[in-house]
C-alpha cells in the first residue's frame, strides 16, 4: 500500500512472514499477518491505532538497516499523519461505494417487481423529479448570485502575513463556502474582496475554477471601499461584542486568514484602523462551554451564519457546524486512548462474567450486581 512507503522499502509479504511466525515464538504465531499492511489496515476499524502500530513497526525495521539515516521526528510524524489520512479516506470511499451499490440494487429490485406499465410510469415520474430538482437548484444559485441576502464577504487582504500552501488552503476554503451557499436553503450572496493580481490567492482560485462567471462576486478593492460603512459587520474572535442575530440587510465580513501561527487581533485591529464601527464575535462562550479554540475555518463560519439566518437558533447552528476538535472536552488522542481502555474493560468484563456464570452453575450460587469489571469500565469511561 502507498501509505506505507516511508523509506522506499515495503514490508515483507505475508506469505513469507508465515513460516517465520510458525518457527518463532508463540506471540508471533498468535498474530499472523502482523507484518501485512493490508491486514493491519483492514482490521483497524476505529481509525488508526492498529495502523499506527504497523507504521511504527515499519520505522523500527528501517532503523535496523545499516547505513540508513534516521528520519527526523517531525518528518516521521508528518508521514504517519498522511498515512492515517489516506487510510481513513480510502475507508470512507469504500463505505460510500457500498451505499451506492445498495441503493442501486434496491432500485433495480423494485423496478423488476413492476409490470411494464408500472415501470414506464415510475421511470417517467423519476425523470420529472430529477428535472424539477435541477431547475430548482439552478434557480436557487441564480437568485443567490444576483440578489442573495445576507451578503457575506471574505476579506483576502492578509497576504502579507501568509505564505506558501496557506494561499491554496484559503482558495479551497472559499470553494467550500461556495458549496455551502449552494446547498443552503438561504440564498446568500458571496463576495471576495482584495482579489487582485498582487494577491497570490488569485492564481489559486483560478486553478480551482472559482473565477467562472455566475459563481462569486470578486472585488479588487478592500471591503471598506466596496461596501457602505453602516452595512459592515466584521467577525473577529478578539471582539468584545457578541453577535446576536443575522440580519438580511448587513454585510458580514469574514477574515481570510489561514496561517499556521494565528495572528491575534489582525481582523479587529484592521477594522478599527479603517473606521468600521461594528466588530463582533460568535457566541461560542454562551452556547458551548467545552470549546477549546475560538479560531474556526472560513467555511465553518460561513456555514454557521447560513444556518443562523435560516433557523435563528444559535444552539442548533453551533452544534451542527462546530467540528469535534473545537467543541470537545478532550483531544483526539485522549479520546482514542479512552475508547481503547473502554473496549479492553468491556472485553475483560465479558470474560469474567462468563467465568462467574460457570462458577454459579457449579456451586449453585447467585451473583448479583452484574459483572466484576463494571467499575473498571466506568473508570475507563470517566478517565
Amino acid at each position: 500500500l502507498k501509505p506505507f512507503f516511508f523509506s522506499g522499502a515495503m514490508p515483507e509479504p505475508c506469505a513469507e512472514a508465515a513460516p517465520e511466525a510458525s518457527a518463532g515464538s508463540a506471540a508471533g504465531a498468535a498474530a499472523p499477518g502482523a507484518d501485512c499492511p493490508a491486514t493491519v489496515a483492514g482490521e483497524d476499524e476505529g481509525g488508526g491505532p492498529v495502523a499506527a502500530a504497523a507504521v511504527e513497526d515499519q520505522e523500527a525495521q528501517d532503523a535496523e538497516v545499516p547505513g540508513r539515516v534516521a528520519k527526523p521526528r517531525s518528518q516521521k510524524k508528518r508521514e504517519k499523519k498522511l498515512a492515517m489520512r489516506e487510510i481513513r479516506r480510502d475507508r470512507k470511499r469504500e463505505v460510500q461505494k457500498q451505499k451506492r451499490a445498495q441503493r442501486t440494487a434496491a432500485r433495480l429490485a423494485r423496478i423488476e417487481s413492476m409490470t411494464p406499465e408500472e415501470k414506464e410510469a415510475f421511470l417517467a415520474e423519476e425523470r420529472q423529479e430529477k428535472t424539477a430538482q435541477r431547475l430548482a437548484f439552478e434557480a436557487h444559485c441564480k437568485k443567490a448570485y444576483e440578489s442573495g441576502r445576507p451578503r457575506i464577504a471574505i476579506n483576502c487582504s492578509f497576504s502579507a502575513i501568509q505564505a506558501g500552501k496557506e494561499f491554496t488552503s484559503l482558495a479551497k476554503q472559499i470553494q467550500l463556502c461556495h458549496t455551502a451557499v449552494k446547498n443552503s436553503p438561504v440564498a446568500a450572496q458571496l463576495h471576495v474582496t482584495s482579489f487582485n493580481e498582487d494577491n497570490p490567492v488569485t492564481e489559486c482560485a483560478e486553478q480551482l475554477g472559482l473565477t467562472k462567471p455566475g459563481k462569486l462576486h470578486f472585488h479588487e478593492g478592500d471591503y471598506w471601499e466596496v461596501f457602505k460603512p453602516e452595512e459592515l459587520v466584521v467577525l473577529s474572535p478578539d471582539a468584545q461584542e457578541t453577535l446576536g442575530e443575522v440580519s438580511m440587510d448587513k454585510v458580514y465580513v469574514v477574515g481570510g486568514l489561514v496561517d499556521r501561527t494565528p495572528q491575534g487581533g489582525a481582523t479587529a485591529s484592521q477594522a478599527e484602523e479603517h473606521g468600521v464601527a461594528r466588530v463582533v464575535k460568535l457566541p461560542l462562550d454562551d452556547y458551548c462551554s467545552t470549546v477549546v479554540s475560538r479560531i474556526l475555518n472560513i467555511n465553518t463560519v460561513v456555514e454557521i451564519l447560513l444556518d443562523m439566518a435560516h433557523t435563528n437558533d444559535w444552539s442548533q447552528a453551533l452544534e451542527q457546524r462546530l467540528p469535534k476538535r473545537i467543541n470537545a472536552t478532550e483531544g483526539r488522542k485522549a479520546r482514542r486512548r479512552r475508547n481503547a481502555l473502554l473496549r479492553n474493560a468491556q472485553g475483560q468484563g465479558s470474560d469474567q462474567s462468563g467465568d462467574e456464570s460457570e462458577a454459579s452453575s457449579e456451586h449453585g450460587s447467585d451473583v448479583e450486581g452484574g459483572s466484576a469489571s463494571e467499575p473498571e469500565a466506568k473508570r475507563a469511561k470517566v478517565g
